[in-house]
């Protein structure tokens, strides 16, 4: 009885312990409030940022419609490649020279900013060229399977004309 009583004891301590944590998670702001917050707290009117969101935007537009470049598709990806890649280095220098080029200072240790209006939407994009590519990819090798059939079938064709007009020569002779 004493290891049932010490099971039970354990399990309502358990019990316990998960309360209390969902009632603290409960007075903590859900992700909502923090998304509300991030967006009041940036200066939306910001030239720097109105050119960050709309670079980012024609970037989004220029590979939707040069989707069949790819030489195009491959520049974008890689300078999207290579700011995401030297994220953190250049979030340290734009929070180092933030008076210069905005009002106040939104590069923080941690990146978060950076992240959310950089690397994100790189990412994002860079995951669509990847889809891009892959598709491209896919039709490409269905129409080299068609053109390999099409192939074997002429290479057929001509066997069979060539193995035709060899037995009709020789039942003439």
């Amino acid at each position: 009885m004493n290891t049932l009583s010490q099971v039970g004891d354990l399990t309502e301590q358990l019990f316990k312990e998960i309360r209390e944590k969902f009632q603290s998670a409960g007075n903590q702001p859900g992700i909502l409030d923090q998304l509300r917050a991030f967006t009041a707290a940036v200066d939306w009117k910001e030239p720097w940022l109105l050119g960050l969101l709309g670079l980012e935007v024609l970037l989004l537009v220029s590979t939707v419609a040069f989707r069949k470049s790819t030489t195009y598709c491959t520049a974008v990806f890689a300078f999207a490649m290579a700011v995401v890649y030297n994220a953190e280095w250049l979030n340290g220098e734009l929070a180092q020279h933030w008076s210069k080029f905005a009002g106040q200072p939104y590069f923080d240790k941690h990146g978060v900013f950076f992240c959310t209006l950089v690397s994100g939407p790189l990412l994002f994009l860079m995951a669509w060229l990847l889809v891009n590519y892959l598709i491209t990819t896919a039709k490409m090798l269905v129409d080299m399977k068609r053109m390999e059939l099409r192939y074997k079938g002429r290479q057929r064709a001509k066997q069979e004309a060539a193995h035709q007009g060899s037995t009709a020569a020789k039942k003439t002779s």
